[in-house]
């Protein structure tokens, strides 16, 4: 389990700040502690929402996406200020202008398509409302709380991550194998692992053209690295 409340961003109000004090971690913590302790009728606050609520400490948290309380909301605070260390200002680095371009004409194409309201189908629905997965990697505000519920299972020959949320299972082969032939799409994608040292990198593609991870496309590769910091 990641109970952690560093977003993965820095805030605009901590920009140049890479690390907090010790007192300003426990001001947080207090903030924290009074909106989300129960004696405030807050909503829950799920991924960097939790965090951006004790820095900005309001009367009471509201967020009409919020599908429960914020009652025993636990969540560790400590001196980070952002997930993202490189570049060191702790920000996604901007688009390429080509990247940009490419953003600009998927969303248009996306919202030239008509969209019955009242949904006439599931399939105008995204994969979120439809509880069919959140992608991976999971990044940002949708990857804390419980979004950030792990189990993690190695056996010799594979590696698997189980989310709790919508119970995602990625299976991650380590033997070498080939990636599935470019036919084959699959929701989180086509992941394949190996060992260096005490780091496990894993490179995936094969994403469906029905899922995106920050607009990307079907095209996305990713690499993921994972280094365990004790035995």
């Amino acid at each position: 389990m990641n109970n952690d409340a560093t977003p993965l961003e820095r805030p605009k109000a901590l920009e140049g700040k890479r690390f907090l004090t010790d007192e300003e971690v426990a001001a947080l913590r207090s903030n924290a502690a009074r909106l989300f302790g129960g004696d405030v009728n807050s909503d829950a606050a799920g991924g960097d929402n939790f965090f951006l609520a004790a820095l900005a400490n309001p009367a009471v948290y509201k967020n009409r996406n919020a599908t429960g309380s914020g009652v025993g909301a636990d969540r560790e605070i400590d001196n980070r200020t952002s997930l993202i260390v490189d570049p060191p200002d702790g920000k996604i680095p901007l688009m390429t202008p080509a990247g940009r371009q490419r953003r600009l004409a998927a969303d248009a194409a996306a919202f030239a398509v008509p969209r019955p309201s009242p949904p006439s189908g599931p399939e105008d629905l995204s994969n979120f409302i439809r509880c069919i997965t959140y992608g991976a990697p999971r990044l940002g505000g949708a990857a804390a709380s419980y979004h950030n519920y792990y189990q993690i299972l190695q056996t010799p020959g594979y590696v698997m991550f189980l989310s709790e949320a919508i119970h995602d299972a990625r299976i991650i082969p380590l033997d070498g194998r080939p990636h599935l032939p470019q036919n084959i799409r699959l929701w989180l994608g086509d992941s394949r692992g190996r060992w260096e040292g005490r780091t496990l990198i894993v490179e995936t593609t094969n994403y469906s053209p029905k899922s995106s991870l920050l607009g990307s496309a079907e095209n996305l590769q990713v690499v993921e690295r994972f280094t365990r910091t004790a035995l």
